[in-house]
């Protein structure tokens, strides 16, 4: 048998409004090492797949009272968290209509009863392989078009920062030029190669930066099924950004925190993300005051990760407008002149099947908040269910 996705059994919703089809499932189902909930109508089962966080399969039967399978079967497909969750529709009806509808609405599969319990198992079992396969090109998919998208901002992020440089360092050229012909004060040209010196550092620094997250990030994003704890996720961006928070007396205060959390991602990928929003939050936060980072487990699932600063905020339309594409980079607010910035988190929670959120007013703060889904996430206690 297939495992699942969630525990090393698979877990089974059965809908169905007859008692003794319920009984069958449920015992045919735990001969082939499943877990089985059931529920008479399709209200009571859409309850147990929003407040169960790792379903692996539905089975639906169609005519049910209160709410009906297919209503069940689009309620499902219109929730992120189980959108992608397989069905099998189970069900005495055979007529077209009905299974034409039935697949419509999203079901995955379709039997008829009687059910033949002896091919049963070797559908499930195809069912299951075909989803997990589906999962694994999804995800290969997304790490592709993140590792794109990686790819291009960190380029163009580097080569605009040296071109802008380039740019400053012929200008202060002209400028020590035209002191010299002019016969200007020594100590003014001094000045002027000095700052010619300190862009050409910058140029080298950001260089170098480009270089190293091309290496770290670029070549391949490994967004995997490796399950790491949460604390260390956060503690490993606390150190990111500890040199940072001294330079500007800004210390970072981690005030909530699931310590039985476990998050599969890239540990590398997602600290950095987290990282970066920790860097912009402490350089635009008066000096004393504390950026605040925190964590949690909702209940259906999904985990959010937000970071809080006193800064000087921004108007919402600067970062929805900015985060809608990765052409932008940020380039007007100086707190991203030394990174890659939002376009680089925003791929990073996407290659996970996250969002990145701003939320932010101007003399109110920001808060940067990370959403990773439900899939991502299990709890120390899950492990031995």
């Amino acid at each position: 048998m297939v495992q699942g996705t969630g525990v090393d059994r698979i877990q089974v919703v059965v809908a169905d409004d007859d008692p003794i089809i319920r009984q069958l499932f449920e015992s045919k189902l735990a001969q082939m090492d499943c877990d089985v909930q059931t529920a008479e109508d399709g209200a009571e089962a859409w309850k147990l797949l929003r407040s169960n966080k790792h379903v692996d399969l539905a089975i639906v039967d169609l005519d049910m009272p209160n709410v009906d399978g297919f209503s069940l079967i689009q309620c499902v497909r219109g929730h992120p968290r189980t959108k992608h969750l397989p069905i099998v529709v189970v069900t005495s009806r055979t007529d077209a209509g009905a299974i034409q509808e039935a697949f419509n609405s999203g079901a995955t599969s379709f039997l008829t009863k009687p059910v033949h319990w002896s091919t049963f198992k070797s559908h499930v079992d195809y069912l299951m392989r075909l989803t997990q396969n589906v999962h694994q090109a999804r995800n290969r998919a997304q790490r592709a078009e993140a590792a794109i998208r990686i790819k291009d901002i960190v380029l163009r992020r580097t080569l605009e920062s040296a071109a802008s440089g380039t740019g400053q360092i012929r200008e202060l050229l002209r400028d020590l030029e035209y002191k010299i012909r002019s016969g200007g004060e020594f100590d003014e040209a001094l000045q002027l190669m000095a700052r010619i010196e300190h862009d050409a550092v910058r140029i080298e620094d950001v260089l170098a930066q480009g270089q190293s997250m091309s290496k770290a990030l670029c070549s391949r994003v490994n967004v995997g099924d490796l399950r790491v704890p949460l604390v260390n996720l956060l503690a490993n961006a606390q150190i990111r950004v500890q040199e940072r928070s001294r330079e500007c007396n800004v210390p970072v205060s981690v005030i909530r925190v699931p310590e039985d959390a476990y998050v599969a991602c890239d540990p590398d990928g997602l600290s950095l993300a987290i990282s970066h929003l920790l860097d912009n939050a402490v350089r635009f936060s008066p000096e004393g005051t504390t950026v605040t980072l925190e964590a949690d487990v909702h209940p259906d699932g999904m985990l959010t990760i937000a970071i809080n600063d006193d800064g000087e905020g921004m108007e919402p339309d600067f970062y929805a407008a900015h985060l809608q594409s990765s052409e932008e980079l940020l380039m007007d607010r100086p707190a991203l002149s030394a990174g890659v910035g939002l376009p680089l988190v925003k791929a990073i929670a996407e290659a996970h099947g996250g969002v990145l959120e701003i939320r932010s007013m101007p003399n109110q703060g920001t808060t940067a908040m990370l959403v990773v889904p439900a899939d991502r996430v299990q709890m120390e206690s899950e492990f031995a269910a």
